[in-house]
């Protein structure tokens, strides 16, 4: 509406002019830890977000540990928990690189990478909320 008025359009009806775009229905956010333990989410696709979209997101843990939980939600409500195994103890941070697609139907497809090593997880496909028109 707001293009057709830029173009001075006299008629604001929508009809054979307008075309409609799937959306993320809900926000999807990713839970991680700070670094006084407590809580943080993440919008990692805002409710709104045309369809299909793509996002990376690097999460860091201690050396120390042997797996990293990833966990999604959709609305502050839990979605998914995607585990990375096995991985190598060292000095320094995992990063962790998260890429997640959301594709037209809505559902949600995740893959996670340690980035020193190459170990993965994932190619997961979560299905989420329908998407909105």
């Amino acid at each position: 509406m707001q293009a057709g008025i830029l173009v001075g359009k006299e008629s604001l009806v929508l009809g054979e002019d307008s075309i409609t775009v799937d959306c993320c229905a809900s926000d999807i956010l990713v839970k991680e830890v700070d670094e006084s333990g407590a809580d943080v989410f993440t919008v990692l696709f805002p409710s709104g977000t045309p369809l299909p979209a793509r996002r990376q997101h690097t999460l860091q843990g201690p050396g120390s540990l042997a797996s990293v939980c990833l966990e999604l939600f959709q609305a502050q409500k839990p979605l998914a928990q995607i585990v990375l195994r096995d991985l190598e103890p060292k000095e320094e941070m995992h990063d962790i690189l998260t890429v997640l697609t959301m594709k037209r139907d809505g559902s949600l497809h995740v893959t996670c990478t340690e980035q020193c090593s190459g170990r993965s997880a994932g190619g997961v496909t979560i299905a989420t909320a329908a998407a909105a028109s």
